[in-house]
C-alpha cells in the first residue's frame, strides 16, 4: 500500500480496528485521539504488524489541535495520502428532556468541526498526494432515531 494515513478517533472502536487492519509493512499511519495512553497501545499493536505508527494527542474539538495533529504528521510521515474523520461522540436523549444545550454544542464539535478542521489542514497535502478523504458517520447521520436527536444533528 505504501500511504500514509490520518486516522482521527483511533484509540478505541472503528478507528483503533481500521488502523489495526490497515497496519502492514509499508503503511504509515498517524492516529489521533484524547487518550494518549490507549492510542499509544493502538500504535504499538500497528508497529507489531510491521507499519510506521505515530500516536498524537489530539482533541478534535479544538481547532489549534486539529492543526498541529495534521501538521505534525505530514512532517513526520513527509505527506498526506488518506485522512479518515472518524472521531465522534454520541448522546442519548430524547429532545425534549434536554435541559442544556452545552451538550449539543460540544458534539457538534467533535462531530462537525473536527471533521472540517482536520480536512481544512490537511487539504493541501491531500492534494499534493491526489489522496483521499474518508468520512465515518453513525447511521444516526443517515436516520433520525429517537433518543438520538444529538447525534443525527451532528
Amino acid at each position: 500500500m505504501n500511504k500514509a494515513v490520518l486516522i482521527t478517533g483511533g484509540s478505541e472502536g472503528i478507528g483503533a480496528e481500521l488502523a489495526r487492519q490497515l497496519a502492514a509493512p509499508g503503511v504509515s499511519l498517524a492516529l489521533a485521539a484524547r487518550n494518549l495512553e490507549r492510542l499509544q497501545a493502538v500504535a504499538a499493536q500497528c508497529q507489531q504488524k510491521g507499519a510506521r505508527a505515530l500516536a498524537i494527542r489530539c482533541d478534535v474539538s479544538r481547532e489549534a489541535d486539529c492543526r498541529d495533529f495534521v501538521a505534525r504528521a505530514a512532517s513526520e510521515l513527509g505527506r498526506i495520502d488518506v485522512l479518515v474523520n472518524n472521531a465522534g461522540v454520541s448522546g442519548h436523549a430524547l429532545f425534549e428532556e434536554v435541559k442544556d444545550f452545552a451538550w449539543y454544542e460540544q458534539m457538534m464539535r467533535v462531530n462537525f468541526f473536527g471533521s472540517l478542521w482536520c480536512t481544512r489542514h490537511a487539504l493541501p497535502h491531500l492534494k499534493a498526494a491526489r489522496g483521499l478523504l474518508v468520512a465515518v458517520c453513525s447511521l444516526a447521520g443517515k436516520h433520525g432515531i429517537p433518543g438520538r436527536t444529538a447525534s443525527a444533528s451532528g
